[in-house]
C-alpha cells in the first residue's frame, strides 16, 4: 500500500486525469448495464424518481435510463451498495493502487 502511494504522488498529472476518466467511463457502463439488468418494473419499484421536473434538471434519453433515484426498498438498497461498491473499489484500484 505503501508503495502504491509513493507511485501515485510521482505520476504524471496527465496519466492520473486518464484513469479518473476511465473510472468515470466504467461507472456508467456500470449503471447503464445495472439498469438494463433490472428493467424498468424493479426500478420503479424499488427506486423513488424525482416528481418535479424544471428545465434545468431535465436529462436526455441516457439519463433517464441510468438515473436510478433514491432506495425505497431493501432490494434498492443493496443495488445501491453494490453499484457504489464497484464503482468506487475499481476507481479506488485503477487510481491509486495500480502501477503507474
Amino acid at each position: 500500500m505503501e508503495a502504491a502511494f509513493a507511485a501515485f504522488e510521482a505520476a504524471e498529472p496527465m496519466a492520473i486525469t486518464g484513469r479518473i476518466f476511465q473510472s468515470l467511463g466504467f461507472a456508467m457502463v456500470v449503471m447503464f448495464i445495472a439498469a438494463r439488468l433490472m428493467g424498468h418494473e424493479r426500478k420503479t419499484k424499488w427506486f423513488k424518481r424525482r416528481e418535479k421536473y424544471s428545465f434545468f434538471n431535465r436529462r436526455g434519453i441516457i439519463g433517464e435510463d441510468v438515473n436510478f433515484g433514491y432506495p425505497r426498498t431493501i432490494e434498492g438498497c443493496v443495488i445501491f451498495v453494490i453499484i457504489n461498491a464497484l464503482v468506487f473499489g475499481f476507481a479506488f484500484w485503477n487510481v491509486i493502487m495500480r502501477g503507474y
